[in-house]
């Protein structure tokens, strides 16, 4: 082969073979390194060179014998070798072969350096070797090499293996366990020639050695260890593992367990370092890998008991379940020895006898075994621990106690100062520093729990580190690192002990509430998921826990709180997570768990802390239910769980709580207001509450005792003086809790930021929540705003006035830095101080006169000078005040937009922003009404007491005491009221004359006031809205120049619509308060103007806008009487548009405050027929729209619209009815304008809609008509009274003929919405009436003044069933006889008088004309007989509605049939069969008032005229009526009791003999005067009636 040099050329190469003696050149090539820094690859080249024979081999090896490179020129002739023998051909093989043997020879032939012999043999190729001559044969040297290698490695030189003695053995044996003259020297020599004399094994030898160093006494042993010094270590570790698989293997009498002695042996052998692990390690059993697996599978069978354990057996009773988890539990948590493993036994050994790096090096690399689990591990590393920490742990219990020296010198042993002398750790730091302990604290881990004591030490050294501060941050980490790795997971697997749990938490409680918590949230997701144990534990905890909720109730919370109790000591996170989550589900067992948790350690209430926190910060959670519009249950019963707890114990951490809620706010989210709403509720009793009565806002605006009384929201409100109790009660019940809130707000400053953050939050609810619809954006502005008004409250009551103050921000500052609005910002404002306090000087005066005024001594005319203290009182300058009023009207002057300041006065915003309720009036009613129910209180505990002989109770007695000082603190605080408002107005009278005076222009001034001050103020509370309408009375009584109330008025009225779709739902509630209060002024000043303020005041100046312009009015009264008359209706009017506007628009907010705004004022508006008419159709129209949505979705929940619209549509139908609207004529004419009667066009309207017998056939009647409200039917009735008195007047005896004479006034149109006494001409009202019985328009007909004869016969024919659809749209017909308006309005009449049976029916039984009545009677009963029969006949054979499709006619109107067969089978079926729909039920109640249309056809009938005198023709109208009578009441009667058949039957057969009788005997009957239908004078009973 040709080779490539790297060092040489061919240029050097020819130089050198020119040259006979090259060696100095040669040498001198590699002394250059071959022209590199490498000699290697020069001798490598000329190596090849030399096989190549292009170099003289001889030249070469003396060369590098010069260079002293002979051990790469051996290298180099073993590389080139091999390569020959790969690719070499055979000739040329033997040809380099042979060159490099002569460079061998060359080199061991050499004097100096050259290599031995020996070592040429050893590195160089067996075929270089013969090559060079310096061995005999290759094969030969072959041979021999391997055989030399067998004899080495593969024999062994033992002897009398078969024929060995025991007496060698014996000798061995009695020197191993003998102490010898000369030690251990003469032992060894001694035990060589044993050895050799016997020719013993030395491996048994060996054995016998360990054997002696293993159980041995302790000389002995130390001799036999020095012993082995001698020994090869790797025969040692052969010897030492063959005994442990011995053991392993059960080849022993011991079985399979090795003794503690044979791992003591190998950790003594260890930490000797005779052995090393490495070379032990194979020897032992198991193997790393099924070790692993081993106990993969044991952590594996107890997750599975975990999951077993919340499995209920349905085929084992109860005993036996508890009995198989109790088994299951033991097996689980006894810890049982793994005496078959050799490597966690010579893990313990190494505990016990070798240093801590060598055991805790095996521990590692033994970890996959978890080697801590087997108990005699957790020992030995106890025991290695608690002798290094008792100096230390005794020196810090003697410094908490002085009692502890008496206690641990009392025992056995070194006294307490011995111990401390020799200690090894005495100081924290030497405990942190000292590995060992810290070390083997984390392999114990959780299994620390197996030693109680030293469990309580640790937790004890911890908390006395953290509780003196200053260890550094590296130090307080380690210790936190040791409580939540190893102290808390162990803490887990303790029995139930509350001492222990009360250490734990006394060194947890150094921390700060964010530590402890961070501390209890890697205990919560990582402690129970990383060990096995712990999960088991869990599982079991969480089954015991849902179990006791399964049988807790308020019954029996004491017993199974106690079970409670226990089951938390030692996993109090299991236990509160479990119960929460419970909870959110189930929030009725809200209330027994907090009483159940009296029995909880401080430790569970703070873990019950951070599971509140931890639960509301759950992101998973949504706030909202699926429909985006309602909070979600779980975070309301989160907010309520919360308020409970913090109400009840003062254990839970409310900072904690706090400053989550801040956080969530800074954050921008509003939901968790819910929860510092329910905190405050329930620990300081304040309620904010929206619908509030006149009495408990009167109260609100009296002093702090009223308050607290007069707004109490129970059941003892109206019992005097137990409202006084129940205060009491709240207090003692809140006042611990209240203080702690408190407390806990200072402790996190937070007093002040929550209001800011709660203000903000308003406005970012509106515009940065993310809702889009506007109902739940209202409700969550709604609530958010209720907990602003409750924290302001709260605040109010138990924070100095002053301390505020000095924290709250100016009004400017909050507008213009924190983005408030400017009532939220007054409204602080306001809570700080105000400008119109009363000054020291002022109060101490009156207090001096009043003292004068009490002082017994002093005389009448001293006391009498006290009574008019007030009239001769002067404005004081206060400068406090006076400097604050500056400030706010400098803030007023920078709020207020320049061009609105020369309109609005700063000094007037800023009085009517500084001012509030309490300022202006004095709630006398209130306090009056407060002192009653106190005194009442007082009255019968003294009673009580003198009947005991003054022996009461001690919590009475205290009540007695209570109520005393309540009492004198009402009085005081009304004198101290009244005192005040007295000096406010008194301020006020000196700033209100420059309010209005420089503004340029009043009207401006006037809606500038409403929609800067008044609009904004209005809806934020009740109070608020009150106040506003109180000002206004102030500013009426003030009568500043320029202040004129119809301007007020007009620009607060004009923009209701804007003001009330803009606002929420609750806003719309105050918003209606002050419309009350307005409307109720302007009603006031519309009756009587000008009685209680100036003229200038109540002037009516020309109005623009939505009002229209009202002449300017003079200065008398009548004029101005009339302008205001004139201007309210235009406000009515104006009112009216804007509200049917927002009940019409498609926006639902807007329909919904318009319906409670008109909810609230109903009683003040409407008061305008037209106003209510369309009002009333808006909200008809809205509650058809809702009907139809839940009639398309019949299973979503009725529209909270609907209800709404419901409740205002038939307050307006009674309104309607009740005889208190007006017509726009009238309101705006007189004085005291009469109410319109608009009963019939209620009743009209249900008249009509009954009547359509087509389209609703079988509907059932009611007992009062669903158009019309309860109580309508008195009216009707009244005014039916008046029309048949009208009637009998205006119908003279003389005529012949009744039904050619004109219409009565009052009965032309009972449906008309007017005045039937107030109008005198009837054709007049046919015109202006509309029909309701055919619907047709007869505003442009009139009546004939001689009716054909056929006249009477037309009209029963065009309201016959059908006639009814066709009159909409055919022309307008002549109008109805007198006849068929009279049988109208009686049926109109009888339909209201269901009540009034009884009395009916005796009345029109006393009325009676003999035999009319009898047969009536008569037939009714034969039809109410056979009617019976007929209608079981029906029952039993199940098929009414066969019956009903047979008769024609729904079974429930027998008065139909009767009277229309018994009557002209013609005349006005439809009528009454409109009538007997709506008394179905009650059929027979109707006869008693239904005059007409039901006998048979007679003469009078007909229409034709009379052929007999004027006497002939009253009696035979008389008869016509009895016969009449009577066939309406056989009929009604009969279809009353009887049903369908009898009905018809009973009706037909009453109806004709009755009423032919009674026709034929009324025939030949004189007249009688007070008869109806006589024409003579009525009687009395017609005059009642």
């Amino acid at each position: 082969m040709t080779p490539t040099y790297t060092t040489l050329d061919a240029s050097t190469l020819e130089a050198w073979r020119a040259c006979d003696d090259c060696a100095a050149a040669v040498s001198q090539h590699l002394a250059k390194g071959g022209g590199g820094d490498d000699v290697l690859p020069a001798v490598v080249d000329l190596t090849w060179a030399v096989a190549a024979g292009e170099v003289d081999g001889a030249m070469v090896a003396a060369a590098v014998l010069a260079a002293g490179a002979v051990e790469l020129l051996l290298d180099a002739l073993w590389m080139v070798s091999l390569a020959l023998a790969v690719s070499a051909e055979a000739e040329a093989k033997a040809k380099s072969l042979a060159a490099l043997g002569a460079t061998v020879a060359a080199l061991a032939a050499a004097d100096d350096g050259a290599p031995e012999l020996s070592d040429l043999k050893i590195r160089l190729p067996e075929d270089v070797l013969a090559a060079a001559k310096l061995i005999p044969s290759a094969r030969v040297f072959a041979r021999r090499e391997v055989m030399a290698k067998t004899r080495r490695y593969y024999t062994q030189c033992k002897y009398n293996l078969l024929r060995e003695e025991s007496e060698g053995y014996a000798k061995v044996v009695t020197l191993l366990n003998s102490p010898h003259p000369d030690g251990v020297a003469g032992k060894r020599k001694h035990l060589n020639s044993l050895v050799g004399y016997f020719s013993l094994d030395p491996n048994r030898v060996l054995d016998l050695v360990l054997e002696a160093a293993e159980i041995g006494a302790a000389d002995e042993a130390a001799d036999a260890l020095a012993l082995l010094d001698t020994s090869q270590a790797s025969a040692i570790a052969q010897v030492l593992g063959f005994k442990f698989q011995t053991y392993a293997a059960g080849k022993t009498e011991l079985g399979d367990v090795a003794p503690d002695s044979l791992y003591d042996l190998a950790a003594t052998l260890l930490r000797a370092g005779t052995i090393t692990l490495g070379a032990l390690d194979p020897h032992l059993s198991p193997s790393l890998s099924d070790g692993s697996r081993a106990a993969e599978e044991a952590s594996d069978r107890i997750r599975t008991a975990a999951s077993k354990m919340s499995v209920v057996s349905l085929s084992a009773t109860a005993a036996e379940a508890a009995a198989a988890r109790a088994e299951l539990t033991a097996s689980v948590l006894s810890l049982q020895p793994r005496e078959t493993n050799q490597r966690i036994g010579l893990c313990l050994a190494l505990l016990r006898n070798a240093p801590w790096s060598l055991a805790n090096g095996y521990m590692h690399s033994i970890a996959a075994l978890n080697p801590v689990a087997d108990p005699r591990v957790a020992a030995a590393l106890v025991n290695i621990i608690t002798p290094q920490i008792n100096p230390y742990y005794h020196s810090v219990a003697a410094a908490a106690s002085p009692y502890a020296a008496i206690i641990y010198n009392s025992g056995v042993g070194p006294s307490l100062a011995e111990r401390l002398a020799s200690a090894s750790i005495t100081t924290l730091d030497e405990l942190l520093s000292e590995s060992n302990v810290v070390q083997a604290l984390e392999w114990l881990s959780l299994y620390l729990y197996t030693d109680v004591k030293l469990f309580a030490k640790m937790v004890r050294l911890c908390g006395a580190a953290l509780s003196k501060g200053g260890i550094g941050d590296d130090a307080t980490a380690q210790i936190l690192d040791l409580i939540s790795g190893v102290l808390l997971p162990a803490f887990s697997l303790l029995p139930a002990n509350p001492g222990l749990a009360a250490d734990v938490f006394g060194m947890l409680g150094h921390l700060g509430y964010t530590r402890r918590f961070e501390i209890y949230a890697r205990w919560s997701a990582h402690a129970y998921d990383a060990h096995p144990l712990l999960t088991f534990v869990r599982a079991k905890v969480e089954f015991e826990t849902r179990g006791v909720l399964r049988r807790l109730s308020a019954e029996n919370t004491k017993q199974y709180g106690r079970v409670l109790g226990k089951l938390s000591h030692g996993n109090p996170l299991v236990v509160v997570e479990t119960l929460f989550g419970q909870l959110k589900t189930y929030d009725n067992m809200i209330e027994p768990v907090v009483e159940a948790l009296k029995y909880l350690t401080p430790l569970s209430f703070d873990v019950a802390s951070y599971a509140i926190v931890g639960a509301l910060a759950d992101p998973s959670a949504s706030r909202l239910k699926d429909d985006g519009s309602t909070v979600s249950d779980w975070l309301q019963a989160m907010a309520k769980l919360s308020g409970l707890l913090a109400r009840k114990y003062s254990r839970l951490c409310l900072p904690a709580l706090l400053q989550y809620i801040a956080n969530q706010l800074k954050a921008g989210s509003p939901f968790d207001l819910l929860v510092l709403k329910e905190l405050v509720s329930n620990m300081t009793g304040i309620e904010v509450v929206e619908e509030m009565t006149a009495s408990q806002l009167g109260a609100l605006a009296g002093g702090a005792t009223l308050r607290a009384l007069g707004s109490t929201f129970s059941s003892a409100a109206g019992d005097p003086g137990a409202q006084a109790a129940a205060q009491v009660a709240a207090a003692q019940l809140t006042e611990r809790a209240t203080h702690r809130l408190e407390r806990a707000l200072s402790t996190a400053d937070l007093l002040v930021p929550f209001l800011i953050l709660i203000a903000q939050q308003k406005s970012a609810i509106i515009f940065e929540s993310g809702l889009s619809a506007l109902k739940p954006i209202g409700a969550l502005f709604d609530a958010c705003h209720e907990t602003f008004v409750q924290y302001v409250e709260f605040l109010r009551v138990n924070v100095p006035a002053g301390t505020l103050a000095k924290q709250l921000p100016p009004p400017d500052v909050g507008v213009a830095k924190y983005a408030l609005d400017v009532a939220t910002a007054f409204f602080l404002a306001r809570l700080g101080s105000t400008p119109f306090a009363t000054p020291a000087s002022v109060v101490d005066a009156r207090a001096a006169a009043l003292a004068k005024r009490d002082d017994p001594k002093a005389d009448k005319k001293t006391k009498a000078t006290v009574a008019p203290f007030w009239s001769s009182l002067e404005v004081v300058t206060d400068e406090a005040a006076s400097k604050t009023l500056a400030q706010r009207v400098d803030a007023a002057t920078t709020l207020l937009p320049p061009s609105e300041a020369a309109q609005l006065s700063p000094a007037l915003f800023a009085a009517f922003w500084s001012l509030e309720l309490y300022d202006l009036c004095v709630p006398a009613v209130e306090y009056a009404a407060e002192k009653a129910k106190i005194e009442a209180s007082i009255s019968a505990l003294t009673a009580e007491q003198a009947a005991r002989n003054n022996r009461l109770p001690r919590s009475k007695r205290r009540n007695l005491l209570r109520y005393s000082k309540m009492l004198l603190d009402l009085k005081a605080e009304m004198r101290v009221q009244k005192d005040h408002v007295a000096y406010v107005r008194k301020v006020l009278a000196t700033e209100a004359s420059t309010w209005f005076a420089s503004a340029e222009s009043a009207a401006g001034a006037a809606s500038l006031f409403v929609h800067r001050c008044v609009y904004p103020r209005a809806p934020f509370s009740h109070l608020d809205a009150q106040f506003c309408a109180t000002f206004v009375e102030a500013l009426i009584q003030l009568a500043p120049p320029g202040f004129v109330l119809a301007r007020y008025l007009h620009a607060l009225f004009a923009n209701v619509k804007q003001w009330v779709f803009a606002a929420s739902t609750n806003e719309a509630g105050r918003v209606a308060r002050l419309l009350a209060s307005s409307l109720a002024l302007l009603a006031r000043y519309k009756e009587s103007p000008g009685v209680d303020a100036s003229s200038a005041v109540l002037a009516v100046p020309p109005l623009d806008g939505e009002l229209p312009p009202v002449p300017v009015a003079s200065l008398n009264d009548a004029t101005l009487a009339h302008n205001w008359r004139a201007f309210a209706l235009k406000c009515h009017l104006a009112l009216g548009h804007q509200f049917t506007a927002l009940l019409s628009s498609p926006e639902h907010m807007a329909v919904r405050n318009a319906l409670v705004v008109l909810t609230k004022i109903e009683d003040h508006f409407p008061v305008v027929v037209s106003s209510n008419a369309a009002l009333l159709k808006a909200a008809s129209a809205v509650l058809a729209k809702c009907k139809a949505q839940s009639k398309a979705n019949p299973g979503a929940p009725r529209s909270d619209l609907e209800l709404l619209s419901l409740r205002y549509e038939n307050a307006l139908k009674k309104k309607a009815t009740s005889g208190v609207l007006f017509d726009a004529a009238s309101y705006a004419g007189a004085a005291n304008p009469a109410p319109v009667d608009v009963v019939a066009s209620a009743s009209g309207t249900s008249r009509k809609r009954g009547r359509n017998s087509d389209h609703e056939p079988d509907r059932q009647p009611s007992r009062h008509s669903r158009s019309e409200p309860a109580g309508a039917h008195r009216a009707k009735r009244q005014a039916n009274s008046r029309t048949r008195a009208a009637a009998a007047k205006a119908d003279p005896p003389a005529k012949a003929d009744p039904p050619a004479k004109a219409d009565p006034p009052a009965k032309a149109d009972p449906p008309a919405k007017v005045d039937p006494p107030a109008k005198a001409d009837p054709p007049a009202k046919v015109k202006t009436s509309k029909s309701k019985t055919s619907k047709s328009k007869t505003s442009n007909s009139k009546p004939a003044s001689k009716p054909a004869p056929k006249s009477s016969k037309s009209a029963p024919k065009s309201s016959k069933p059908g006639s009814k659809s066709k009159s909409k749209a055919a022309p307008a017909k002549a109008a109805p006889s007198k006849h068929e308006l009279e049988l109208e309005a009686k049926r109109q009449a009888a339909m209201e008088a269901m009540r009034e049976k009884q009395r009916a029916l005796e009345a029109n039984r006393k009325g009676g004309n003999g035999p009319a009545d009898r047969g009536s009677d008569r037939g009714g009963d034969r039809g109410g007989d056979r009617g019976a029969r007929d209608r079981d006949r029906a029952v039993r054979d199940r098929d009414r509605d066969r019956d009903r499709d047979r008769g024609g006619r729904p079974g429930g109107r027998p008065s139909d049939r009767g009277s229309d067969r018994a009557s002209d089978r013609g005349s006005d079926r439809g009528s009454d069969r409109g009538a007997s729909d709506r008394n179905r039920r009650l059929g027979g109640r109707l006869a008693d008032r239904i005059g007409g249309g039901s006998g048979p056809p007679s003469r009078a009938n007909s229409g034709s005229p009379a052929p007999r005198a004027e006497d002939a023709a009253a009696n035979r109208k008389r008869g016509r009526d009895d016969r009449d009578r009577g066939g309406d009441r056989g009929g009604d009667r009969g279809g009353y009791r009887g049903g369908d058949r009898g009905g018809d039957r009973g009706g037909d057969r009453g109806g004709d003999r009755g009423g032919d009788r009674g026709g034929d005997r009324g025939k030949n009957r004189p007249s009688r005067p007070g008869d109806r239908n006589s024409g003579g004078p009525p009687n009395k009973r017609q005059k009642r009636r």
